[in-house]
């Protein structure tokens, strides 16, 4: 295209001004690339600090909801990232590797404008999420960038990198340090009570049904107000809970002076002719929403490995401090032999179990 001159008369003065053609192909197919993982990182962040903090939904280490997670990031792509071009006029990924989006008259672009790409990136370019197909989109538009081809979605718009240099790719490894820092924050954070401080009654029993539904720990009772489990099964009418051992569920008694937490003892007594399994997750439930609700305490220290150790050997004596509480499990057992992590009952013999564990603020 040839360039288009334009004169402009101004008073005295005459000048001619010289209108390109804008340039919208940005032969840096992997800078690309990055800026734009770089970006759903970011939307992928936001979507896991609304599930993890505010839902309460621990997606760890499930491959399907990633996946779903990936698309839904996608979706709020689709609204940030034409307000971020429409406002500042970058993207955190752009801005990082130099790369600058204008329309043809080198100006913000539009919302509207900034969707319509956006939208053409979602399905040219990333293959609307759907896997395998995604692949193939992002290799197709790679080749295309990588022979100077202009993309369908850059039609129209002035597009170009600042520089290549090197420190942008410090740039880049620095703030996905920080992504993941970030995470590893989310993550510690979700592990923690949602009630913390001086507890009520109330809100312990709500970390505790919080702890098991967030872990998806399920005895099939729910734990009521008053420490006792709940009568009905938390499980449909369909599901069916089957025990090969004790079924007994330690109730949670609950001691307070005006209103606020002293003590937590859990008891449990048993006399039948069946197998134990170690209480252990019961110990960790109840220690985690009452001492783990002390502000001073942070993931780390909560779970030192002295404490992990005792709480996942709850058939044995221990007693420790910690931020001001005193923690201390006293069990009684006859009639039964151990066999890794259960107690099983010795022919012949009488059995009996008896475990006390007391959890008490003594500053």
């Amino acid at each position: 295209m040839n360039p288009i001159f334009i004169l402009k008369q101004g008073g005295k003065m005459s000048e001619y001004l010289e209108q390109q053609a804008p340039i919208n192909i940005v032969r840096n197919p992997w800078r690309r690339f990055f800026a734009r993982t770089f970006d759903l990182a970011l939307y992928g962040i936001f979507l896991t600090s609304i599930e993890m903090l505010v839902l309460r939904i621990n997606t760890t280490g499930k491959p399907l909801i990633s996946i779903a997670e990936g698309f839904i990031s996608c979706l709020i792509m689709l609204v940030l990232e034409p307000l971020m071009l429409s406002t500042v006029g970058t993207t955190p990924g752009k801005w990082i590797f130099g790369l600058v989006l204008r329309n043809s008259y080198g100006e913000k672009v539009s919302f509207s404008k900034g969707f319509d790409r956006t939208l053409a990136v979602f399905g040219r370019g990333l293959g609307y999420g759907i896997p395998i197909y995604n692949l193939v989109r992002e290799y197709k538009s790679y080749q295309s960038c990588d022979q100077g081809e202009e993309l369908s979605w850059d039609e129209g718009f002035s597009y170009h990198i600042k520089d290549t240099s090197g420190f942008r790719i410090l740039g880049f490894l620095v703030s996905w340090a920080l992504i993941y820092a970030v995470i590893f924050f989310i993550v510690i954070q979700a592990s923690l009570p949602i009630n913390r401080g001086n507890i009520t009654a109330e809100e312990y029993i709500e970390n505790c049904n919080d702890f098991m539904s967030y872990n998806e720990i399920d005895f099939g009772k729910k734990l009521m107000s008053d420490g006792t489990w709940s009568k009905t099964s938390s499980y449909s009418s369909d599901s069916y809970m089957i025990y090969f051992g004790t079924s007994t569920l330690p109730n949670h008694q609950v001691i307070t002076n005006n209103g606020e937490i002293q003590k937590v003892v859990l008891e449990i007594e048993d006399e039948s002719d069946t197998f134990i399994y170690n209480f252990s997750n019961h110990l960790v439930i109840a220690y985690t929403a009452f001492v783990g609700a002390d502000k001073s305490l942070n993931h780390k220290s909560l779970y030192s490995d002295e404490v992990v150790h005792y709480l996942n050997n709850g058939f044995e004596n221990f007693e420790f401090e910690i931020a001001g509480f005193k923690v201390s499990n006293e069990v009684e057992v006859s009639g039964y032999q151990t066999a890794s992590s259960i107690l099983v009952p010795k022919e012949n013999e009488k059995q009996y179990f008896h475990l006390t564990f007391t959890m008490e603020r003594i500053q």
